[in-house]
């Protein structure tokens, strides 16, 4: 596909599709397609400006963008400013890395510690946000019930899932940041569009375990963003 890219100058972008590995180009090209941006920008963007205004309009995640100059010889680096003249350069999307179990753990282990330059990192080979470890918890799961918001997000932008349950309780990730009092987390995720009723297996919901660990602010929340108050009741009558 080809994107013209409108921000003081127009940029006509070569799209292809590529496994990758060994950082071999592809031969073949897709079908043409023209899109216009309207980009924030000064007289001047960086390359991963470019990328951001691209993900938006096409919903291809930044993290799974290569630019490369006209003939494909020279990787644009995201912090590259591309000079403003009309310009050709080339976007390569990549297909994800198969899953691996220890670069799995890698990120996960990003997402629980503050270490967002190594999820960066791990996210642009890219990995896919959603590969989870032996227990079905995605890195998600694991930032959130750690409260990292800015790894989710880093999460996010890659197209994480927010309601991917864990494998034991079928828990989303808005189950652990209400257990754990991170209303910062609850509140990103609920605005994000993560499915604040969403029940267990038990049927308990986010709203339950936040009122079950005493965390008001959080219940609070959760009803005045919409929660089911009485599907939460419903379980406390099970249980009792």
């Amino acid at each position: 596909m080809i994107f013209c890219l409108s921000f003081f100058v127009y940029i006509q972008i070569t799209h292809r599709i590529l496994q990758p590995c060994f950082g071999v180009l592809p031969t073949t090209w897709g079908e043409t397609l023209i899109v216009r941006l309207k980009m924030k920008a000064a007289r001047h963007s960086s390359a991963k400006a470019v990328k951001n205004a691209l993900a938006t309009k096409v919903g291809i995640s930044r993290f799974k963008h290569r630019l490369f100059s006209e003939n494909g010889l020279h990787e644009i680096q995201d912090d590259e400013v591309l000079d403003p003249v009309p310009v050709k350069i080339q976007l390569v999307v990549l297909e994800f890395w198969p899953p691996d179990h220890v670069e799995t753990e890698k990120m996960i282990s990003a997402s629980r510690e503050n270490d967002s330059v190594a999820l960066e990192q791990l996210l642009q080979q890219p990995r896919n946000p959603d590969e989870s470890n032996t227990d079905g918890k995605t890195p998600l799961f694991h930032a959130a019930e750690q409260g990292r918001v800015q790894h989710m997000e880093l999460l996010l932008e890659a197209g994480a899932k927010t309601d991917e349950p864990e494998f034991a309780q079928g828990q989303t990730p808005l189950f652990p940041a209400a257990r754990n009092g991170h209303l910062d987390v609850v509140q990103f995720l609920a605005e994000v569009g993560a499915g604040k009723d969403q029940a267990d297996k038990n049927g308990r919901t986010p709203l339950w375990v936040a009122a079950q660990n005493g965390h008001l602010d959080i219940v609070r929340f959760l009803v005045e963003f919409g929660a089911d108050k009485d599907q939460a009741a419903t379980m406390v009558q099970r249980l009792c």
